[in-house]
């Protein structure tokens, strides 16, 4: 690797890094799109080089919103071991039936999230109902 190869994967990697923790998303979403696009990697390998650096976004940002007392442990186990089948199917299906709609279905994805937030922060509410549940 080139040292500029290298400084641009450091520059990505600290802005994937910490506006991930911010959001909450480790980072992956920004990542992974960098790996396919300017690195020309196969998504297979830029999913699981993504994996790794949001796994150690999630423990360092975990670990700093614990001792802010950010975090509702029961939902976030709950949710977490309910998506267990989606990573391995996700990956059994990246491995096997890999296309291009891979990348198709993700830029659908990144597209809707980026709408949803932006939608949800607007200062204009669409939906004044209350949530229906909140989580303790």
């Amino acid at each position: 690797m080139t040292l500029s190869v290298i400084l641009v994967l450091l520059l990505i990697s600290i802005f994937a890094g910490a506006y991930g923790t911010i959001i909450g998303a480790g980072g992956g979403f920004i990542f992974v799109p960098f790996l396919l696009i300017l690195f020309g990697l196969e998504p297979r390998i830029a999913a699981g080089s993504g994996l790794v650096i949001v796994m150690i976004n999630a423990i360092i940002g975990a670990i700093g919103y614990t001792k802010q007392k950010k975090i509702a442990f029961n939902q976030g186990i709950t949710i977490g071991v309910s998506a267990i089948p989606g990573t391995f199917i996700g990956s059994w299906l990246l491995q096997h039936y890999f296309s291009n709609a891979f990348y198709i279905i993700f830029a659908i994805l990144l597209s809707v999230l980026g709408f949803f937030l932006l939608f949800k922060n607007l200062p204009i509410k669409f939906n004044k109902k209350k949530p229906a549940h909140t989580w303790h």
